[in-house]
């Protein structure tokens, strides 16, 4: 069985280095992640890219709040994604809805064709949703390649059995990024119980913390992941 996967939200350079010493497979670059995080300026995503070898998505999302989006928000989007492309990440990171029971399908798709041949994830905007697993063929039709799911609640491990009902009915269509709530004490529960092979560290992984903090909840979880 292949090494099981860990990604790390930041939205600060020290953030990135301290991901990367824990044992980080991939950053998803942020900022204002006390937030839920935004998208990162230009300065921090340049300097990311010049400070890792790590693959790195970017969040791609104007404004904090809801997920449903004016068409200048839209616009600012699409604006986003060509910017990300051109410093040669690996992906981005994007989540759109019309309502608290759909995905917004046909503008998800015009981002996942504007970001080709570069990867998406769909974010926690999915964990809003009144129903989310009745709505995971939609995010798939999309052509997002991961999605990033807490299975509806505030935390991963709540929702263990919400997250396996979800890489099962997905059945190998899309990656299922596990997220919220992940740390060294959990993750290796998570991970049998839902059958996820990817896992997302995020939240409070943020500037006001000490950096050493950071790197030791990181490596916490890798060396959880490594023993699976």
């Amino acid at each position: 069985m292949k090494r099981c996967f860990l990604e790390v939200a930041i939205d600060s350079i020290d953030g990135l280095n301290a991901a990367e010493r824990g044992g980080a497979d991939r950053i998803e670059l942020c900022a204002q992640l006390h937030e839920g995080g935004v998208s990162p300026s230009d300065y921090l995503l340049s300097m990311a890219v010049a400070k890792t070898n790590l693959p790195i998505r970017v969040m791609v999302r104007p404004r904090g709040g809801s997920f449903i989006y004016t068409n200048e928000e839209f616009q600012i989007m699409k604006r986003e994604i060509l910017r990300s492309k051109k410093v040669g990440i690996e992906g981005v990171v994007f989540g759109l809805l019309l309502n608290e029971h759909e995905i917004d399908v046909d503008r998800t798709r015009v981002l996942v064709d504007l970001a080709n041949p570069i990867k998406s994830t769909f974010h926690r905007a999915f964990d809003s949703l009144k129903n989310p697993l009745e709505v995971i063929d939609q995010v798939i039709s999309t052509g997002v390649d991961t999605l990033l799911t807490s299975g509806g609640t505030q935390s991963a491990e709540q929702s263990v059995e919400a997250i396996a009902k979800l890489v099962e009915k997905s059945n190998g269509r899309i990656s299922i990024l596990a997220g919220g709530g992940v740390r060294g004490s959990n993750v290796a529960r998570i991970v049998r119980t839902t059958g996820v092979r990817s896992v997302h560290v995020g939240a409070g992984l943020t500037v006001s913390q000490q950096i050493g903090e950071i790197e030791e909840r990181v490596r916490s979880v890798r060396q959880e992941l490594d023993l699976l």
